[in-house]
């Protein structure tokens, strides 16, 4: 590394060593993450990390520094690709070579020598030097100007003396540079035309593509492109499946190398090599044989991999070709089937409960155990019946501590408990290798079955009380796949709970939170602000919040994922929400509205934007987020020195019994203040948090009054998602 050198910036991770061996005069430098190739000579060693390159004469330079005293024949030269985002990370805003140099120069300690900076042309690139010299060393800073507004930036230093040295092989190096294959292809991908969009009825993949292909569905996870003699599948594994398989998840690169190992044309695929995208690593190899020629691309996709593979039968891999197989990889979305667990389990003596679907149904078989299926015969417990119907049968058991630990003498994890049942299991049945996997916020041990009457999957994970859950599949055989997502969703979901200390000031059912450690603690009155504005009297009357103890407790929520984000047209205000959901703009009411007349107004009902109705279906539900300054409630009376006076404030504005006392809850770690109005047909909960020292946001929940613990976690999650002003 050179300290001081703006290069600095880009390195992140340990690097990676790599010798060069060849004993030719050049050697060409094959990327790990690079974006680019060049030729160097064969006896000098190079480093790679995330596209930044180093090399030098020897391993011992490579260590070097810029103030460090260099010996005769020592180097050390740093090359790198910075394309408009790395300049910009960089804080190089510069355009030309010219102005890049002197901004290079200028964020360093360097001094440079009284020559004007030289200009060169390298196959019709501009590229400008600068030679400097320090106390220790001779040194230069190039700018290559390529295609596309990138620049190559190199900087070299040498012992004092001694760089015209190694000058002719610089300038050779640098007029080797070229970007690679899939560089040029990944630039074409923002200029390829895409009209048609395609959504998956089977695979759940949903992609654009170009007019003239034609796109099928193999099987219930890929689909496959085709246009004349070009073949494009596209394919999603989810990682439950991966890691049940035991295929690594951890890494794209060893999940592509996995998976192409194991493909029956194993044969085909080419080097793998890693291409970094906005900071995320993409596994790429070239496919090759005496039939046919491609690409093989990897993408880790949320909660499962994306494999895309290109063919061409006839003639080459063209550009065309390949930004359709990268734009493939880097666009398509995945769409989860929902698994609505709307129904509540909970079995009292162990503080233990679960949500299943409301269709399926269930039977207690014992304070600890229930028995759900798809039709009466399968929480009859006729397991033997599968092989002639469409049903299923599932069992949710909760495994007491003193059970548990007896089942665990002698060992030392899950695994091997769950190993134990497999042991004791009927001779009937065949399992398979138990695996661990993640599911939430648990690892389960999990186990496949087969049973000449059924399939089946079993899955055990301890819990927070030192007890266990016990959750078994049982389905026809050869289709637990149908199934297995409600067991892994009602796997997700269980929990051990513990109840809520009551409030007597409260009407907000406390039960919905379902806390872990929520003894009251009590929250120190703040001193008032030394330069808090004087009231507003004649603005809003009597408004301002007395200072009072408040206490806070602590909640606990497994927040769904929500990944579509949308921007207001207005202000700078922007939230992620439910993939699936409508989103609508609140309308300002002046013409240089503040934050808190612009808001987002989103609903998994279309007429619950459209109208305004008095009364909420279950299932519906609407959330409002807005955003307001400090300043602004202050230009208001809304006076206070915490966010919970504040809210209090508002509260204070409105006529008396209109909402009822806020609430404040340390959620998920985060302070929030809650607020709740009831009408018999529809319940409204706000919650507020402050986004900084300046704004504070809120979500405004509106849910039919039977459903709020059933949308509370996603109004927290779309809250915590709030922005102003971007990232």
């Amino acid at each position: 590394m050179l300290k001081r050198f703006v290069l600095l910036i880009l390195l992140s991770n340990m690097l990676v060593l790599g010798v060069a061996q060849d004993t030719s005069d050049l050697t060409t430098f094959s990327p790990r993450t690079a974006r680019f190739t060049f030729d160097y000579p064969s006896e000098w060693v190079t480093e790679e990390e995330n596209g930044l390159i180093a090399l030098a004469d020897a391993e011992t330079s490579i260590a070097l520094e810029l103030d460090d005293t260099l010996t005769s024949g020592q180097f050390k030269i740093l090359l790198a690709y910075l394309g408009p985002a790395q300049r910009q990370t960089a804080g190089l805003n510069g355009t030309t070579p010219d102005e890049i140099i002197a901004e290079v120069v200028a964020g360093s300690n360097i001094t440079l020598s009284n020559d004007e900076p030289r200009r060169y042309e390298f196959n019709r690139r501009l590229s400008v030097r600068a030679d400097f010299s320090t106390d220790n060393a001779d040194g230069a800073v190039w700018v290559m100007q390529m295609d596309n507004d990138v620049v190559m930036l190199l900087q070299v230093f040498t012992a004092s003396g001694e760089l015209p040295q190694i000058e002719g092989e610089l300038i050779e190096l640098l007029r080797s540079v070229r970007l690679t294959d899939i560089t040029a292809q990944l630039y074409r991908i923002e200029n390829l035309e895409r009209p048609l969009q395609f959504t998956a009825q089977e695979s759940r993949l949903v992609f654009n593509y170009p007019e003239g292909w034609t796109v099928s569905e193999p099987d219930n996870r890929s689909a496959l492109l085709q246009s004349d003699n070009v073949q494009i599948r596209v394919q999603f594994f989810e990682y439950t499946e991966l890691s049940r398989q035991g295929i690594p998840i951890d890494d794209p690169l060893a999940t592509l190398a996995s998976q192409q190992s194991r493909s029956a044309s194993n044969d085909v695929f080419g080097r793998l090599n890693q291409v970094s995208i906005n900071g995320e690593d993409y596994p790429y190899s070239r496919v090759l044989s005496d039939e046919f020629v491609g690409l093989s691309l990897g993408r880790d996709f949320r909660i499962g991999f994306l494999w895309v593979t290109l063919v061409v039968t006839e003639g080459p891999v063209t550009e065309d070709y390949g930004a359709l197989a990268w734009s493939l990889l880097l666009t398509t979305t995945f769409q989860s089937d929902p698994i609505d667990l709307t129904e509540r389990v909970t079995m009292p003596q162990h503080q233990f409960e679960f949500f299943h679907p409301a269709d399926w149904l269930i039977r207690e078989v014992s304070p600890s155990s229930y028995l759900l299926g798809t039709s009466e015969a399968m929480i009859d417990n006729e397991p033997d019946s599968l092989q002639f119907t469409d049903d299923a049968q599932l069992i949710v058991q909760y495994v007491t501590a003193t059970e548990y630990g007896i089942a665990r003498s002698g060992t030392s994890n899950a695994l091997e408990v769950l190993q134990k049942f497999i042991d004791s299991a009927s001779d009937l049945t065949t399992y398979d290798t138990p695996n661990l996997i993640t599911v939430g916020n648990f690892e389960f041990a999990q186990v496949d079955f087969e049973n000449p009457s059924y399939s089946g999957t079993a899955l055990l994970s301890p819990m927070a009380d030192g007890g266990a859950v016990w959750i078994q599949l049982r389905t026809p055989p050869n289709r637990l796949g149908e199934y297995e997502p409600v067991a892994l969703a009602i796997a997700r979901g269980t929990r051990i709970v513990t109840a809520v200390a009551g409030n007597e000031d409260s009407s907000l059912d406390e039960a919905v939170f379902d806390a872990l450690g929520v003894q009251p603690t009590a929250i120190p009155t703040p001193t008032r602000r030394p330069d808090a504005p004087p009231d507003l009297d004649d603005v809003v009357q009597d408004v301002v919040a007395t200072p009072v103890p408040v206490t806070v407790r602590e909640l606990d929520f497994i927040l769904p994922v929500i990944e579509s984000s949308y921007i207001t047209n207005i202000s700078e205000l922007s939230i992620n929400y439910p993939a699936g959901w409508l989103v609508q703009e609140t309308v300002p009411i002046s013409d240089n509205p503040p934050l808190y007349e612009n808001g987002i107004r989103i609903a998994n009902n279309a007429n619950l934007l459209l109208t305004s109705v008095d009364s909420i279906n279950e299932g519906d539900v609407e959330i409002l987020v807005q955003a307001m300054t400090y300043a602004e409630m202050d230009a208001r009376g809304l006076r206070g020195d915490t966010l919970f006076e504040r809210i209090q404030s508002l509260v204070n504005a409105f006529p008396s019994g209109t909402f009822d006392a806020p609430l404040q809850f340390l959620i998920n770690g985060e302070l929030m203040v809650l607020v709740t109005s009831s009408t018999p047909t529809r319940q409204t909960l706000t919650i507020y948090r402050e986004l900084n020292d300046q704004i504070q946001t809120s979500a405004q929940l509106i849910i039919n009054p039977a459903e709020l613990e059933l949308w509370l976690p996603t109004a927290i999650a779309v809250l915590q998602s709030t922005q102003v002003g971007g990232p």
